[in-house]
């Protein structure tokens, strides 16, 4: 017989996940966590180069140079832009 539906089958799902794309322009020192804190990504990331990421939103991003750096969030272009400080920017992107 099949399993019940209900509470079985909500348990069963998997957890939500999301997908990030990164792209550099100018050298750019990036660190990204997942919200089980996890480093998904961290380190100079160098002009030309590309990082597609992938896990539980939401994402805690931190960019040494934000102007250098394109971010999409689930293929949807994400503006940062009111997060940057001083060339740095530090926001979550992907919560409630």
């Amino acid at each position: 017989p099949s399993p019940p539906g209900g509470e079985a089958a909500a348990t069963a799902a998997p957890a939500s996940r999301a997908s990030l794309l990164l792209r550099f322009s100018a050298p750019s020192w990036v660190e990204v966590r997942d919200a089980a804190g996890r480093r998904l990504l961290t380190g100079l990331m160098q002009p030309g180069g590309e990082r597609r990421l992938e896990g539980e939103p939401p994402f805690s991003v931190v960019l040494g140079y934000a102007p250098g750096v394109e971010l999409r969030y689930n293929g949807q272009p994400f503006d940062f832009s009111p997060y940057v400080r001083r060339d740095v920017a530090r926001f979550q992107v992907g919560g409630p």
